[in-house]
């Protein structure tokens, strides 16, 4: 990682490929779905949407290593932490940070925005949940799992490696401090969703996800943890909407836990962040390079 050049010319240059990219497939995918009369078919905005993002995100996550004539296993992993155990620790992280992310939802919740600006958000968070639920509408196992490429796994993979691949990289590397290079990071993963009563809960996770990367070299364990948390949230969606749980899209997206679960998910959320900083950095300055 020593011989990648980073410095400001070379991360303008990842914004414009990456605004170009995104520019030119959403209009190409727009003009697609004009083209063939399906501006109104939610299934076909959704292939529409993820053929987009798979572009925009894998495909400049993939491209802009290349064109800066780096290996993409090089330019992502850095002297790279690998564990099953550890890979298995991240599974349970995610399941036991759901209550922390609640509890900031709820904290989010008692912000009060301009009139305009609230209505922006609530106006693209209700159009989002609509177009999810008419997605998610279909039954049997097949439709479950191409919800979950589109929903889960290619989200996981291309955001990762924009977000953590890159942009963390660039900040962390132009600030001089990890710290602010993670947090900055995590508040643009978490305005890119234009959600504004999860926005403390994705910058939360975003910063987890920063953590795991910084201090393990290892892209593949914050796309798994990723992927892991949009892929519970796929299931749940799917099964309220084939009516197989008492719940609704609105119930899953408010669920509340008693205040001490989500202090306790706080608390270990925390210690799990000194663990990362304290005993996996220090396992990995121990390891030579293979």
């Amino acid at each position: 990682m020593n011989d990648i050049k980073i410095n400001w010319k070379s991360f303008l240059t990842f914004l414009a490929l990456f605004l170009a990219a995104a520019l030119f497939f959403n209009l190409a995918m727009s003009f697609v779905l004009l083209s063939t009369n399906n501006l109104s078919n939610p299934r076909a905005i959704m292939l529409a949407n993820t053929i987009a993002h798979l572009f925009t995100f894998t495909g400049v996550g993939i491209a802009f290593p290349l064109l800066n004539k780096y290996k993409i296993y090089e330019f992502y992993q850095n002297r790279p932490y690998k564990d099953l155990l550890f890979l298995i620790l991240t599974f349970f992280v995610v399941l036991l940070i759901q209550p922390s992310l609640s509890l900031l939802t709820e904290i989010t919740n008692l912000i009060k925005l301009p009139s305009n600006i609230d209505n922006f958000f609530s106006q693209y968070e209700n159009m989002a949940n609509e177009l999810l639920k008419q997605t998610m509408s279909g039954s049997g196992i097949g439709f479950l799992l191409l919800n979950i490429v589109y929903v889960a796994l290619v989200p996981a993979v291309g955001e990762e490696l924009i977000f953590r691949g890159i942009i963390q990289k660039y900040l962390i590397k132009l600030t001089k401090h990890a710290w602010i290079g993670i947090i900055l990071t995590g508040l643009i993963f978490s305005l890119f969703h234009l959600s504004w009563s999860t926005i403390l809960a994705i910058w939360f996770f975003g910063i987890i996800l920063g953590i795991v990367y910084y201090t393990t070299g290892n892209i593949w364990y914050p796309i798994f943890m990723h992927f892991i948390n949009n892929l519970m949230a796929t299931i749940l969606y799917w099964l309220a909407s084939n009516h197989k749980i008492s719940y609704s899209l609105e119930e899953i997206d408010n669920i509340k836990f008693p205040l001490w679960i989500e202090l306790i998910s706080l608390i270990l959320m925390v210690l799990f962040i000194i663990f990362l900083l304290k005993f996996i950095k220090l396992k990995r300055e121990n390891t030579k390079d293979i």
